[in-house]
């Protein structure tokens, strides 16, 4: 006669054939779901959570490459099944600055909502600077103050003078929520450095984490297949993108003006500025170099999909700021397998190496940013080789499956992963 099932062999079979099984098993229907995501990593750390409560500008759709970062947290989370909902909540809006009050009050009172209803809770808040550090740091007092695992993402590319201009009052601010946050993550060794050493942050609560993009290449693809003539609009023409909310910060004159010395020797280039801010300045000001529309393009604010369509006709990415964090346009293009220049500035020139992955160039310097762009346009195979060893890069350290892989790692709290090399 078979002996008689035990309690605990009963209570487990009755836990596993639910959806949220706490004993560490997965239920059939679980595990059929799992089958059919797209990724292979899997790593079942954030299972001893109910819910991950995303604070961030602007939700999934919007906050630039910070919204960026959060719909692809959330749809990994989603696509895996790893039972933890997910939550984004928006506490700034995408309107006017009028109606960020409301959308504040709004975050709060669902942050609180869910705390209530799911009792394992993580607060995960993504912050830059400025009033955003004001914003966020409201949840963060939160999160504490309910009594949820709390993480602070740093995105700000100008965070550090942010705080060394700040008055006591938003010092004393910035350093609380730092200190008080279970974890800050950070893109780069220097901004940790920075929050450690300056800010006064537990160096253990400090996990240095580049940003990460999903896989765009076959997308790029797919798209050139459809439309063979989509990568050179202008016959004969090379390419360029600057893809960026266009202002100062993100050197779109010094652009231009390697732009005008390009097109004044003859050579034929064809650039695209896409992206929100100062539009209508940098429009009269590539009129006043000679730049007529057949040369310079601006696109205004464009979607994801959009982003795709014009990665599938470029040539050569072109991003040369002033300050940055880690870009997510960057990872976004050297996925699609585009050549990249930039500038060593922020955490880009602690995962990209010049003339090995990419071409690096002084900030402000718009003459070494011409004889970059026309290094590649001239010399095809030093181009092909940027890409290739770019592509293996971001295999290797930006594919969104190993940025969750370590993320997981972060919300679990088992210490901060490996910081990618080079």
């Amino acid at each position: 006669m078979p002996a008689k099932p035990t309690s605990e062999v009963v209570a487990s079979e009755r836990c596993c054939r639910s959806r949220r099984c706490v004993c560490g098993q997965r239920s059939e229907k679980s595990i059929k779901r799992r089958e059919r995501a797209p990724y292979e990593i899997y790593i079942p750390m954030i299972r001893h959570f109910d819910r991950i409560i995303l604070i961030s500008p602007g939700g999934r759709s919007g906050g630039g490459g910070i919204g960026s970062v959060t719909d692809g947290i959330a749809r990994w989370i989603e696509i895996n099944d790893v039972d933890v909902r997910v939550s984004v909540l928006d506490p700034r809006g995408e309107g006017t600055v009028l109606l960020s009050p409301l959308y504040l009050i709004s975050a709060f009172v669902q942050a609180i909502f869910l705390s209530i209803i799911s009792r394992r809770v993580i607060f995960h808040v993504q912050v830059s600077e400025r009033t955003s550090v004001i914003r966020k740091g409201i949840f963060v007092f939160l999160g504490r103050l309910l009594r949820k695992r709390t993480i602070l993402h740093h995105h700000g590319a100008e965070f550090e003078s942010f705080y060394l201009g700040a008055n006591q009052s938003l010092m004393l601010w910035t350093k609380s929520i730092v200190t008080m946050a279970h974890v800050n993550i950070v893109l780069g060794r220097k901004a940790a450095e920075f929050l450690v050493d300056i800010v006064g942050a537990t160096p253990s609560r400090v996990c240095v984490l580049p940003n990460a993009v999903s896989d765009l290449r076959s997308h790029v693809q797919s798209i050139r297949q459809r439309s063979v003539s989509a990568s050179h609009p202008q016959s004969g023409a090379t390419n360029l993108l600057l893809l960026a909310n266009l202002s100062p910060r993100k050197g779109v004159s010094e652009f231009l003006a390697a732009l005008s010395e390009l097109h004044a020797e003859g050579i034929p280039v064809h650039a695209v500025l896409c992206g929100g801010g100062e539009i209508n300045r940098y429009r009269q000001e590539a009129r006043q170099l000679g730049l007529d529309d057949d040369v310079v393009e601006f696109t205004g604010w464009v979607n994801r999909d959009e982003v795709r369509s014009i990665l599938a006709r470029t040539d050569v990415f072109v991003l040369p700021s002033f300050n940055e964090g880690l870009p997510m346009s960057i990872l976004e293009a050297v996925s699609a397998e585009i050549p990249v220049v930039t500038t060593p500035v922020g955490a880009i020139p602690e995962v990209f190496t010049d003339g090995v992955n990419c071409l690096l160039v002084p900030p402000g310097d718009s003459q070494a940013l011409k004889s970059a762009i026309n290094k590649l346009i001239s010399n095809p195979r030093l181009a092909k080789a940027l890409t290739a060893n770019a592509r293996a890069l971001y295999q290797d350290n930006f594919a969104l499956e190993s940025y969750m892989e370590r993320l997981q790692t972060i919300y679990a709290d088992g210490g901060c992963p490996k910081h990618p090399t080079r």
